[in-house]
């Protein structure tokens, strides 16, 4: 992920400046045991602090409401990084059943990453063209940070370390990345 694209955010004058000083404060996640939980259980334990030493909780209205609760001092910590958050999966049958389309979609998928990742313009005039209430206006796509948007060979590294996680905080099974990644062809 590009730097500023996620972090662990606090308010600026804010008294916590590491991690180690989140134990008995309160994180804010957009949803109850979702992706943003997981992200912030993995960074407080690979930093040796458990995340039952910090209270979770879910603004009502979600992302939204997150930076008003900040200021408003109702949590002390936003939102994280470093996890690939978002990806696209079929069923080995319904690639069977359908490699046209299946070939199709990941050459417009890469073409959209590469797009996305090579041209800040593009994704701008993309966002501010998506119909309300999800577009930007010229100014919020002009200042937004984006993500990386990788092409090429799945990373199943980063991914084995979501499954990694997801059994660890949410008990999720045990199961392999790798057996779930097909080869381009």
């Amino acid at each position: 992920m590009k730097a500023g694209a996620q972090g662990l955010y606090v308010m600026p004058g804010s008294k916590i400046r590491d991690l180690d000083e989140l134990k008995g404060r309160t994180i804010a996640v957009n949803a109850p045991r979702n992706i943003l939980y997981l992200l912030a259980a993995s960074a407080l334990a690979s930093n040796g602090i458990p995340p039952s030493q910090v209270r979770f909780v879910v603004p009502p209205g979600g992302f939204p409401a997150m930076l008003a609760w900040l200021k408003a001092g109702r949590v002390d910590q936003g939102a994280t990084s470093s996890f690939p958050v978002q990806g696209c999966a079929v069923t080995r049958a319904w690639a069977r059943t359908h490699p046209r389309t299946l070939a199709a979609f990941r050459v417009a998928f890469e073409q959209g990453q590469e797009t996305a990742d090579t041209s800040r313009s593009a994704v701008e005039r993309a966002m501010e063209s998506l119909p309300a209430p999800f577009g930007l206006t010229p100014v919020q796509a002009a200042v937004i940070a984006l993500d990386s948007y990788p092409v090429g060979r799945v990373d199943t590294v980063r991914l084995q370390r979501v499954a990694d996680v997801m059994h660890q905080f949410l008990g999720a099974p045990v199961f392999s990345m790798q057996s779930m990644v097909t080869s381009h062809g």
